[in-house]
C-alpha cells in the first residue's frame, strides 16, 4: 500500500496509487486516516466502507459521497455541529462514542434521514441536557441508539427519547437511573432490546413495560431492586435481574402465556425458590449466589401449587410488603 508521509500526515491505502473515492482530510492541526473499501463489494455497508479517525476535536467535515458507515470513535469531539455534518445524507452506522460529546446543535442530525445506529455510549450528554431536548427527534429510521455511560438521570432520558418510532435496541447502561416510568419508553413502541444494567435503580413504577409489546430481552442487572411482584411481560425472552437485592420474585399466575426462556435471578437475596406458576418454555434458570433455604414448591405434603400460590398472595399483598418491596414492583 501507499503510504504518504510529510508534516506528519499518513495516507493508508489497500492499493497503489491515489483512490479517487479517498480524500485525505485536515482539521486545523489534526489529520484523519481513511481506509479504502476492501476489495470485490458492491454494496459499501459494513465493514466494506469504514473510515476511522483519531485525536479529532470535531467532526471532520467529509466529502466522501455515499459514505454508510463513520467511526469517529476514541476522539475528543465535544459537539456536533449542523455544518459538520450535513454532508453524510446517506450515512447509515455512526460511532462517536468514547470521545466528549456534551452538545449537540438544533437540527445537527436532520440531515441523517437513513441513519440506522448511533452509538454516543461514553460521552457526556448529561451535561447540557436542557439544550439537547429533542435531539433524536428526526432519526425516524434509527433502529440502535447506545447511550451507555452518559450520566444520565430519570429526566434526561424522558427528555432524550421523546419519540424514535423505529427503535429495536437502547443502550441505556452505566448511567445514574433511579426509578423507570412509562413516560421513558412508551415513545419507542418498536423496541426489542433493552439494557439497563449498572444503573441504581430501585424502582419500576407500574405499567413501565407494557406499551413495549414486542420487547423480548431485557437486562435489568446490577441495580438495586429488592423485589419483583408483578411480572407482566408475556413477550419476553430474556431477563436479567442477576446481581440486585431481589428477595423475592414472583409472576402473575394465569394472566399471560409466557414466552420467557431464560431467567437470571443470580447473585441476588433470594430466600424462597421463585413464583414461576407460568413459564412453559423456559430453558434456562439461574439462581446462584443466593441464600435459598427452601424448595417449598417442590415439597410432596402439600397439595399441588398450594404453596407458591399463597407464599405469591401474602408477599405481593401490600398491606404486608415492607416498604423496600412497595418501592420495587411490577415489571
Amino acid at each position: 500500500g501507499a503510504t504518504e508521509r510529510g508534516g506528519g500526515t499518513c495516507l493508508e491505502q489497500g492499493e497503489r496509487g491515489r483512490d479517487p473515492e479517498m480524500e485525505f482530510q485536515q482539521v486545523g492541526a489534526e489529520w484523519l486516516t481513511a481506509h479504502p473499501p476492501t476489495s470485490g463489494g458492491v454494496d459499501r455497508l459494513g465493514d466494506k466502507k469504514r473510515h476511522t479517525a483519531k485525536n479529532l476535536s470535531v467532526v471532520p467535515s467529509l466529502q466522501i459521497p455515499g459514505i454508510k458507515k463513520l467511526d469517529l470513535s476514541y476522539n475528543a469531539i465535544r459537539t456536533l455541529s449542523v455544518k459538520s455534518l450535513r454532508n453524510l445524507s446517506s450515512l447509515r452506522h455512526l460511532d462517536i462514542s468514547f470521545n466528549q460529546v456534551g452538545s449537540i446543535e438544533p437540527g445537527a442530525l436532520e440531515n441523517l434521514g437513513q441513519l440506522r445506529v448511533l452509538i454516543l455510549a461514553n460521552n457526556q450528554l448529561g451535561k447540557n441536557f436542557s439544550s439537547n431536548d429533542g435531539a433524536f427527534s428526526s432519526l425516524t429510521r434509527l433502529r440502535e441508539l447506545d447511550l451507555t455511560g452518559n450520566g444520565l438521570d430519570n429526566e434526561m432520558v424522558t427528555l432524550y427519547l421523546k419519540t424514535l418510532p423505529s427503535l429495536a435496541r437502547l443502550g441505556l447502561s452505566a448511567n445514574k437511573l433511579t426509578r423507570l416510568t412509562p413516560e421513558m419508553f412508551c415513545g419507542m413502541r418498536g423496541l426489542r432490546q433493552v439494557h439497563l444494567e449498572r444503573n441504581s435503580i430501585t424502582e419500576i413504577s407500574a405499567g413501565t413495560f407494557e406499551c413495549l409489546v414486542h420487547l423480548t430481552e431485557l437486562n435489568l442487572a446490577m441495580n438495586s431492586l429488592a423485589c419483583v411482584s408483578e411480572f407482566r411481560l408475556p413477550e419476553l425472552r430474556l431477563l436479567n435481574l442477576s446481581r440486585n437485592a431481589i428477595e423475592f420474585f414472583g409472576a402473575s399466575e394465569d394472566l399471560f402465556r409466557y414466552q420467557l426462556q431464560v431467567l437470571d435471578l443470580s447473585h441476588n437475596r433470594l430466600l424462597h425458590f421463585p413464583v414461576l406458576p407460568t413459564f412453559p418454555r423456559l430453558k434456562h434458570l439461574n439462581l446462584s449466589g443466593n441464600i435459598i433455604v427452601t424448595l417449598a414448591g417442590g415439597l410432596p405434603n402439600f397439595p399441588e401449587g398450594w404453596v407458591t400460590k399463597n407464599v405469591y398472595k401474602e408477599v405481593t399483598a401490600l398491606t404486608h410488603l415492607p416498604n423496600r418491596y412497595r418501592r420495587s414492583v411490577c415489571v
